[in-house]
């Protein structure tokens, strides 16, 4: 009897577990979802088309002192390739500390994300313009199609998103008069 009650109550459990565990995970909604902006941060998200692409700063002000995190993420259907911006030493009057290119990874919808994550630090207290990013995008070349040296189908066009610029408030650790 004692055991039937225990598996009684296993069963009567384990949907409400499962039903907690589904809510945390987001219901199926992609990771893409974390790049929105909450108080003092910068998010942009630009769309075209099938293509997508997300800015987010964690910091819309900072000491000198302090590091910025930018991921640049882009989405497309899959089918198609995204290039996202290079860039050297700096991005913007910022110096690269650290950057992280992330593999693609396939959403829930099928679509197919890309991201690089920048780790950005100030050199001197002002007003820092991160400028506007161009994010390419074309059709996968489709290897058992044999395209012919003629063929110019609209599909293998390259698309492109401009983001615009982000300015970052980076503050002095001495005092005014100092």
């Amino acid at each position: 009897m004692r055991r039937f009650l225990s598996l009684s109550s296993m069963v009567l459990l384990l949907p409400a577990v499962l039903l907690s565990l589904m809510s945390c995970g987001g219901a199926g909604k992609p990771e893409t979802g974390a790049l929105r902006p909450k108080a003092g941060e910068i998010g942009r998200e630009y769309h075209k088309g099938p293509f997508c692409v997300r800015l987010l700063a964690d910091k819309d002000s900072m000491s000198i002192a302090e590091s910025v995190v930018l991921p640049v993420e882009a989405e497309v259907e899959q089918g198609y390739d995204a290039e996202l911006p290079k860039f050297g030493e700096k991005l913007g009057e910022f110096g690269i500390r650290d950057y992280r290119d992330d593999p693609p990874r396939l959403t829930p919808e099928g679509k197919v994300v890309s991201r690089k994550t920048y780790t950005l630090d100030p050199f001197l207290s002002g007003d820092y313009a991160i400028s506007p990013m161009q994010v390419k995008f074309r059709k996968k070349a489709d290897a058992g199609a044999g395209t012919t040296a003629g063929s110019n189908d609209d599909g293998s066009r390259e698309h492109e998103i401009t983001t615009e610029e982000i300015v970052i408030k980076v503050n002095s650790l001495l005092e005014k008069d100092q």
